[in-house]
């Protein structure tokens, strides 16, 4: 594909490089860098966003932020669907739409449930079905649609094969495998689209990373969590006629957003941990309190911490972290060909790549992060 043919995409979604060469996975440029012995890039929007003054924090409530995404969206859309997981970050964009009365037409939830796996009670469905149902009736009553997702109509075409890793997400999630016949391809959608509508798939998992570096703080997108984990369908199919795919926080029309998160991260943690920070949002450390965290400092009025439900979440340390979000595969589905196709794909992905971009222990793909922007330096501690 010439880079013309990626102008598109890329405004939109990140990308990787090695060498000058562009790839749309990180698995296809993993085996690009394995062949020249070379290594990779993380990129998104790199000539915008390079433009833009990091150092200075925006003057306005992060709400108004998000309101100003949530118009954009709308505005620019004819039909707009929020994806909602229950989590902090759907919630905040379904709350930020209701709130200020900009409408939604569908809120969507999704989950995994067949003869073997509950719908309420499996480890995969509880965070939508607890935490998130009280939302999703305040959304129902004010007469939004509702709809609930189920990915186990997909496992059939999307797990067919261990070739699935060739169209996958650089985390290698059975989730994801799913998503792209489960959404993408909805019938009713893709007649919308046909017929000249603009149809806005919304997704949330993509939030603010600050990392320290050399005494200061930066952003920065790491490809195995949040951006990098949504692959846009039309990369893989060029006639792709679905909806598109839009990220809610990282984005280059309210770019604010970002900068803004950044800097409430970064202040709150120097004025928690001050020079601890070196070592706690190190980039070659993973904080683990960070995303609860964050959640409290970038979400002031729409999260708060006794409301993450975590029930379910913690088995997830007991498994590989390749398996994050398919546990419904790794729990229920062991003793199946699709799991079986999912875990023989992985196996093969790490047999492509050099030994370098594994985790040890085979516990994944080591991370790549995205040129890092500087937010502050660390501030001048006064002599007491």
């Amino acid at each position: 594909m010439s880079i013309l043919g990626l102008q598109d995409w890329r405004r939109r979604l990140p990308y990787w490089t090695c060498n000058g060469q562009i790839f749309k996975t990180k698995l296809s440029a993993l085996m690009h860098a394995t062949q020249i012995k070379s290594d990779i890039e993380f990129r998104f929007n790199d000539e915008f966003l390079d433009q833009l003054d990091w150092s200075k924090e925006p003057p306005l409530h992060i709400d108004e932020y998000y309101k100003l995404r949530a118009q954009s969206i709308r505005d620019n859309y004819d039909y707009v669907l929020v994806m909602y997981s229950g989590g902090s970050d759907s919630s905040t964009i379904v709350k930020t739409f209701l709130r200020n009365n900009i409408s939604v037409d569908e809120v969507a939830i999704y989950g995994v449930w067949n003869h073997k796996i509950d719908k309420y009670n499996s480890s995969t469905n509880l965070e939508t079905t607890y935490a998130g149902w009280p939302l999703l009736e305040k959304v129902s009553a004010c007469g939004t649609k509702v709809t609930h997702i189920n990915l186990a109509d997909a496992v059939e075409i999307s797990l067919s094969d261990p070739d699935w890793i060739y169209q996958s997400d650089p985390a290698f999630t059975a989730n994801q495998a799913c998503r792209f016949h489960s959404l993408f391809q909805r019938p009713d959608l893709i007649a919308m689209r046909e017929k000249g509508k603009k149809v806005a798939l919304v997704v949330g998992h993509d939030k603010a990373r600050v990392v320290t570096h050399h005494k200061s703080f930066y952003h920065g997108f790491l490809d195995l969590a949040g951006l990098g984990t949504w692959i846009h369908p039309q990369i893989f199919y060029p006639d792709y006629a679905g909806p598109d795919l839009v990220t809610f926080y990282c984005n280059i029309d309210v770019p604010e957003i970002m900068i803004k998160q950044s800097h409430m991260i970064a202040s709150w943690y120097w004025k928690t941990f001050h020079t601890k920070c070196e070592s706690l949002l190190n980039l070659s450390y993973v904080e683990p309190r960070y995303s609860s965290r964050s959640n409290i400092i970038m979400y002031p009025t729409t999260w708060r911490e006794h409301e993450t439900y975590t029930l379910g979440k913690a088995e997830h340390l007991k498994i590989h972290s390749w398996a994050f979000r398919s546990e419904w595969l790794y729990e229920d589905l062991s003793d199946t060909k699709y799991y079986n196709n999912w875990l023989t794909g992985v196996k093969t992905a790490f047999g492509l790549v050099d030994d370098r971009f594994i985790k040890p222990n085979k516990k994944g793909l080591k991370g790549h992060w995205s040129k890092l922007r500087k937010i502050m330096d660390f501030p001048e501690i006064p002599h007491l």
